[in-house]
């Protein structure tokens, strides 16, 4: 991944939307590093998490073509790849789904289902459904009500939206919450919020004219990639004794 990030590097995006992104794209990048960096001191210890760090690279080359397929207006391009995980991969991840909830399950397999099974739009219903999936998974991840007693909330100016509990504080919670790893919350609070900005620009983008089909599977493969290292990364069933640290 080092040549397209050099590329991006040395972008100088105008466009706030792009600058989130890209920031945001580096800070999962440095999580990354972060996390692998710890395995330099104690070797032995990669053999007994290689599924977890199989993941954490696996969402960090999603993050990376989320990133690039946004800001990509001529030197960086997309390399190709399957837009969604393997569909045994996404059996077992369906699964642990249904242990939260069925109907988000159900929800998670439509998205393969409108995007490989339709052929009016199906980017743009399938990018609707993994995002529901998104909101549905950090709903009984972060419930408001416990996202609010937590030091991760804070309440907003207007008053008819001081009790509102945005994204960023639902992902707070759940990664402090729900992952006692610091590196692998630290990357997943990362990534969950490169794959917001990359839906933003998106849907800006979109405003400004047709839907790109080809930066829109690269944003499914970001968000689908995601949810596995986060259903994969949270203890079931799930607790809500808030960690010490």
């Amino acid at each position: 991944m080092r040549e397209p990030w050099a590329d991006l590097m040395m972008m100088e995006p105008e466009d706030p939307d792009y600058s989130r992104v890209l920031a945001s794209g580096a800070g999962t990048l440095a999580a990354h590093r972060n996390e692998l960096s710890e395995f330099s001191l104690e070797p032995s210890r990669l053999l007994d998490r290689i599924d977890d760090i199989a993941l954490s690279s696996d969402a960090t080359a999603s993050t990376t073509g989320g990133t690039i397929s946004v800001m990509s207006n001529g030197p960086v391009e997309v390399q190709v790849q399957a837009t969604l995980p393997r569909h045994s991969r996404a059996v077992q991840t369906e699964e642990r789904l249904r242990k939260l909830d069925p109907d988000l399950a159900r929800t998670y397999a439509s998205v393969r289902e409108v995007l490989y099974g339709t052929s009016s739009d199906p980017e743009r219903s399938s990018l609707f459904q993994t995002r529901q999936v998104f909101d549905h998974l950090f709903s009984l991840l972060a419930p408001d009500y416990l996202v609010r007693e937590s030091r991760f909330w804070s309440p907003k100016g207007a008053p008819e939206r001081r009790d509102h509990v945005t994204r960023r504080e639902r992902i707070m919670f759940a990664a402090h919450v729900h992952i006692l790893d610091p590196p692998v919350q630290a990357l997943l609070i990362e990534g969950a919020g490169n794959m917001v900005d990359v839906y933003k620009a998106l849907n800006n983008a979109h405003k400004r004219g047709p839907l790109d089909s080809s930066r829109a599977r690269e944003a499914l493969r970001e968000a689908a990639t995601l949810i596995e290292r986060w259903i994969w990364a949270v203890r079931l069933p799930l607790s809500f004794e808030m960690s010490s640290t």
